[in-house]
Formats: structure tokens, C-alpha cells, sequence
């Protein structure tokens, strides 16, 4: 009698502790005070500004929330740079290589490529769809001035190289950056794998990686597969 055959997944997800490019950085981000709280306080006369300024705004203009109170829609930039040159980890011909998790160079499938077709439903379609959900979804502390990033990577595996402007001059009107990649997965079940590599000084996530197999991306999809 032959044994039951034993059905195994493997869970992509459970690896990527041990596969981050750097471990998890804490780069405090500036929540400063509402500009409108501030012209509100340039509107009081003198002798309520100063300690009582901000009972008296709570006074004046009750329908007023303070700054660590306001909650806007998440702003989430994505950076698209890695889907037009990613050389070694992503392929854009039939025949090439890549770098699998474990750095052993493997063939490209034809599935493995990102197309145009594929690109273009991604960024102009998917991407677009998924900000929306989002920003809709989830409203935060706005990050006041440009996002600050210090990771020179992010990610996981070989990871993704901040541009060096992010890390200069940071990411203006920006609460998290996404580094996207089509990175092939040598996992059938995975369609994509995503994870963060910094976050402020609460604990929340402001750069991450995601990473989607372009083999599990269809050339052309129904407004029903692209919705699901």
C-alpha cells in the first residue's frame, strides 16, 4: 500500500525575514504643525498667543482638529524605474538571465519577460487602481515637506539602489514610496511578495519593495481580471 501523497506549499511570504537586502531602518519624519493652525494663530490678538494660544483657537474655531489629529489620504509614490532597466534580476528578452533568491543565474522563460503590453497594463492601469484603493482606504499624519529616505537599499534579495536624489533631497508630497519590480519568482503558487525596508519614528512603514512575477501577469486581461 503506497503512502497518502502529502500536498507542500511553499510560503514565499515566510522566507523574506531572512532574505531582507538590510535590516528595517528608523528615519524620523517631520509631522510638523498644520499651515492652517499657523494663520489662525497670526489671526489672535497678542495676549492670546503664547500658552493659552491653543485653547483659544479651540475656542474660536471649534470645528478646528489639531495637527495630531488630522487624517489625510495616504500619498503613495511609486517608483516604476526598476520595469525599463533592472539588468541581472529582471528579463527583457527571451534566452537572457537572471539572479534567482539564492544568486544562481537561471534562464529566462518566455513568461519571464516583461513586455511592453505588460508594463503598460501595470503602470497604466494596475498601479493607478491600487493608489486609488488605498488612498481611499487608509488617511494618516501627512509627512510635512519631502519624505526622507536613508537606505542606499531596499528590499529584499539583491533589493532595489535608492536613487541618490531620494536620499538628498527626499520624496516631496509623499507618505510611502513603493520600488516596484517585475523580478521573476521561482515559486508557481506566488503572484507577488512585498515587504517594507524603513519606517518612522511610530512604527510606520514609508519605503517598501514590491515585487510581481511577470509570469503571473496576462498580456491582455478582462476589466473582470484586472478588478479581481
Amino acid at each position: 500500500m503506497s503512502a497518502p501523497h502529502e500536498h507542500t506549499h511553499r510560503c514565499v511570504h515566510g522566507e523574506l525575514h531572512e532574505r531582507r537586502a538590510a535590516p528595517v531602518l528608523m528615519t524620523p519624519q517631520a509631522y510638523g504643525d498644520d499651515p492652517w493652525h499657523g494663520r489662525i494663530l497670526q489671526l489672535l490678538p497678542d495676549t492670546l498667543r503664547g500658552g493659552s494660544a491653543a485653547a483659544a483657537v479651540e475656542q474660536q474655531y471649534p470645528e478646528y482638529e489639531p495637527p495630531s489629529a488630522v487624517r489625510k489620504p495616504l500619498r503613495i509614490h511609486f517608483d516604476v524605474s526598476r520595469l525599463v532597466d533592472d539588468p541581472g534580476f529582471s528579463c527583457f528578452s527571451w534566452g537572457g538571465e537572471f539572479k534567482d533568491e539564492t544568486g544562481k543565474k537561471t534562464p529566462c522563460g518566455w513568461n519571464d519577460v516583461i513586455t511592453e503590453s505588460k508594463r503598460r497594463l501595470l503602470t497604466e492601469t494596475l498601479l493607478p487602481g491600487v493608489g486609488r484603493f488605498f488612498s481611499e482606504l487608509l488617511s494618516v499624519r501627512h509627512v510635512h515637506g519631502p519624505l526622507r529616505i536613508r537606505s542606499s537599499t531596499c528590499g529584499f534579495d539583491n533589493g532595489v539602489t535608492v536613487p541618490q536624489w531620494m536620499r538628498d533631497h527626499g520624496v516631496p508630497d509623499t507618505d510611502l514610496v513603493v520600488f516596484l519590480t517585475m523580478r521573476p519568482i521561482n515559486s508557481y503558487e506566488t503572484v507577488a511578495f512585498a515587504g517594507h525596508c524603513e519606517q518612522d519614528q511610530t512604527g510606520r512603514p514609508t519605503a517598501s519593495q514590491f515585487n510581481w512575477a511577470p509570469s503571473q501577469l496576462a498580456e491582455t486581461s478582462s476589466p473582470f481580471m484586472i478588478e479581481y
